[in-house]
């Protein structure tokens, strides 16, 4: 096999070992020092993500001669190698979702320049201020996002199957507690509501929250930003002239407690 012969050869073994992974191989291993064992090691790791095998209730483990090799300088070399592309992975996806973050900025402002009709939400008007004033996303940027997401159509459906106003996944209107998608005054709530949630995820960054609207949050935090979201953010630019960063939303007032009917029936006594 191909993954046989490369493990021979990074172990600087001849085709004629017995086993590839016996302790003629491993003495190669040592020999050939630390490159060889990270080729050897990703190549095992590699046949046996091929070849999954159940222990123990489904925890796979390393083959029974890397388990007992017992040897410390190895076993520093393979700590040493998981740490450092576990780090590097990380630092690779903060700076992805970092330049995400500018360019998802830029693209928001070209938007602005180029102009467009203004947004007339005409009978929606009370219903996205209740849930503008509920969620505190500012009113111009819900209606915004309805104007490019359905443009005021509450009976719109995607050829994805979003629908209504703000175009309500189903699997989202069903986590943001949506039961009658179609009725606007619920799709206009379940949608700033959903605004708002973004807004706090990202810290207020109102490109981010609607890059993510569109794309959604896996594809924002791993620093994809496809063409139809680039789009996306200049035509709900054109009908936003907002802060693009958000004050955190200020905490509301508890509601004073209600005193008991009995309660009352003993003061006017």
């Amino acid at each position: 096999m191909v993954r046989t012969s490369m493990i021979a050869a990074a172990a600087g073994l001849n085709r004629s070992s017995s086993s590839p992974l016996g302790p003629a191989s491993l003495a190669g291993l040592s020999r050939g020092g630390a490159s060889a064992f990270s080729q050897l090691l990703s190549e095992v790791l590699m046949s046996r993500q091929d070849r999954p095998r159940s222990v123990n209730g489904g925890r796979q483990e390393f083959p029974g001669a890397l388990r007992d090799l017992g040897n410390a300088h190895l076993s520093t070399l393979l700590t040493r190698t998981a740490l450092g592309r576990s780090s590097s992975s990380a630092m690779r996806r903060i700076a992805s979702s970092s330049a995400y973050g500018s360019e998802a900025e830029r693209l928001f402002s070209s938007g602005r320049s180029k102009g467009g009709r203004p947004v007339d939400p005409q009978v929606f008007e009370g219903l996205i201020k209740q849930a503008a004033a509920r969620h505190q996303v500012p009113e111009e940027l819900v209606k915004a996002v309805i104007k490019v997401e359905s443009n005021f159509n509450p009976e719109a459906t995607s050829h994805m199957g979003a629908m209504g106003l703000m175009q309500l996944m189903p699997g989202t209107a069903r986590d943001l507690g949506v039961q009658r998608p179609y009725d606007p005054a619920e799709n206009i709530n379940g949608g700033t509501k959903y605004l708002r949630e973004l807004l706090d995820r990202y810290d207020g960054n109102v490109p981010m929250a609607v890059a993510a609207y569109n794309c959604g949050m896996a594809n924002v935090e791993k620093g994809r930003l496809p063409e139809e979201t680039r789009n996306y953010l200049k035509l709900v630019s054109r009908h936003y002239n907002g802060r693009q960063i958000l004050p955190r939303p200020k905490a509301t007032p508890a509601a004073p407690a209600q005193a008991s009917t009995r309660e009352n029936s003993l003061t006017s006594a």
